[in-house]
């Protein structure tokens, strides 16, 4: 058999094992595999079928079901749609290495760096395309990979408490984030961020400045 072909359906199985973990129906993605490239991994939405362009040295487990992640659900705010992603990343590999962390799990990251996080009034907000802690340019910033695990803790909360999360995420368009959380949810955004501390066990970050 081809090696592409192999590396295709490889690429392929992890889809339904995602959005099984997402708890969505299984819909369509592609994948786009970049040989002269490196160093490359990107959920294009241009097109009818999300497209997943991957160079051949991230064919790794959690940086693939990143990805598909992505393809499978799209957010305007990168708090959710990376949080998303960052948490099956690491579920899938048993460890958040994608998150440049040897951490086996998101909570311990966070007990780890508490002393460090960042305010979650500073990415919470943070739309695609818009600069900010949770940017490609901020992520070998300690800073910014501490706000990707912050957002995959809570996105991580939000699947296994609320069932039909994920599937809800779908039909949320450009909804401000506090509308999305009350329609995916039943909660409001302050309401869901104190049951993810209680979740977590650790008085973190302060939500005086988030607004629901």
């Amino acid at each position: 058999m081809d090696e592409e072909v192999e590396k295709l359906q490889w690429l392929n199985s992890i889809v339904p094992v995602v959005a099984h973990q997402l708890r969505l129906p299984q819909s369509e993605v592609k994948f786009i595999l970049h040989a002269e490239k490196s160093c490359l991994a990107y959920t294009d939405y241009r097109n009818s079928i999300p497209e997943i362009n991957l160079s051949l040295d991230y064919l790794e487990v959690d940086i693939v079901s990143h990805e598909i992640c992505h393809g499978l659900v799209y957010s305007p705010y990168l708090f959710i749609s990376e949080g998303l992603a960052g948490f099956i990343g690491c579920l899938n590999s048993n460890n958040c290495a994608h998150l440049l962390f040897n951490s086996k799990n998101l909570s311990d990251i966070i007990f780890e760096f508490q002393g460090e996080l960042p305010c979650l009034s500073s990415f919470i907000y943070q739309r695609v395309n818009h600069q900010g802690l949770l940017s490609p340019s901020r992520f070998t910033d300690i800073e910014g990979r501490l706000a990707h695990v912050i957002a995959s803790s809570v996105m991580e909360f939000c699947v296994q408490k609320y069932e039909n999360f994920s599937i809800s995420l779908l039909k949320q368009g450009n909804a401000k984030l506090g509308d999305v959380f009350i329609h995916t949810t039943g909660r409001p955004l302050l309401g869901v961020l104190a049951e993810w501390r209680e979740y977590i066990g650790l008085e973190i970050c302060p939500l005086s400045d988030v607004a629901n």
